[in-house]
């Protein structure tokens, strides 16, 4: 296993470096991403596709670990490309089934318990879209608490053809997110 370093200045820079020498082309936008994340800001990463957008997510998030007593352990991470069939269920929890049968009303929790989410295309699904306000803003949805420590959602622009799949007639979608990061440019 590689080194466990405690989260500080240097160690950021470090991780800083490392990101930008495996994402080449990529500068400004892991610096910012980096800061946004650990500042527990939830995050837009916005460009075409090809430009990174997952790949840095999936390799920041992989980069942490959360002490668990005297043991470390990965985040519990949560990650989901939305399509139009997606309801909240899939992405935020779901009923466990067999319980309900019983009379029992137990949860099988998807990002409400994640630590570290990233949700790719929200914009594809009003039902998603609408549900993130309370997800982000109050850290609750539904009754329950969410657990994240970090939340990313990454989306394509709006052009010609993709503006079939997504309307974002309301900007309101946009506020949910406390820092919008564009990619323009594609990996080196």
């Amino acid at each position: 296993m590689a080194q466990v370093k405690p989260l500080n200045r240097d160690s950021v820079l470090e991780l800083i470096n490392e990101i930008k020498c495996f994402l080449k082309g990529l500068g400004e936008e892991i610096e910012v991403y980096i800061a946004a994340q650990l500042l527990g800001l939830p995050t837009l990463l916005l460009g075409p596709y090809g430009t990174g957008k997952t790949t840095l997510a999936k390799t920041f998030y992989n980069s942490l670990v959360i002490k668990d007593g005297s043991d470390y352990r990965p985040l519990r991470k949560f990650f989901l490309l939305i399509k139009e069939r997606h309801t909240p269920f899939d992405v935020f929890y779901s009923y466990h089934l067999p319980s309900l049968m019983r009379g029992e009303e137990k949860i099988v929790p998807k990002a409400i318990d994640a630590e570290a989410v990233f949700l790719d295309e929200p914009f594809t699904n009003q039902l998603i879209t609408s549900a993130l306000k309370d997800f982000l803003e109050e850290r609750i949805y539904d009754k329950f608490e969410c657990n994240w420590l970090f939340f990313t959602a990454a989306s394509n622009p709006p052009n010609l053809y993709y503006q079939t799949v997504m309307q974002l007639t309301n900007l309101a979608d946009l506020d949910r997110f406390d820092v919008v990061i564009p990619f323009e440019t594609k990996l080196g």
